[in-house]
């Protein structure tokens, strides 16, 4: 078993690594939640896709990291699914 089997892992999609890292985690059991705002959110989207067509589980939340009412967000929508 990995050591992310059964973790949940956030990735800020603004970062240029964003599509291997979600990959590489997702293939080592955790479910990718891939964060983006404006633009990205597609990006965010494709990433995921790319993640359910390699057989792993991830979910876009579209907000910032930035904002304090995006992480409040964030975390209940974690909460709430995981």
């Amino acid at each position: 078993m990995s050591a992310l089997e059964g973790r949940v892992v956030v990735i800020a999609v603004g970062d240029p690594t964003a599509r291997d890292v979600a990959l590489a985690c997702a293939a080592g059991g955790a479910v990718v939640v891939l964060v983006a705002v404006g633009e990205a959110d597609v990006h965010a989207g494709e990433i995921a896709r790319e993640v359910a067509a390699a057989g792993g589980r991830a979910a876009v939340f579209s907000g910032s990291l930035v904002s304090s009412r995006d992480r409040d967000a964030l975390g209940e929508m974690l909460a709430e699914l995981y």
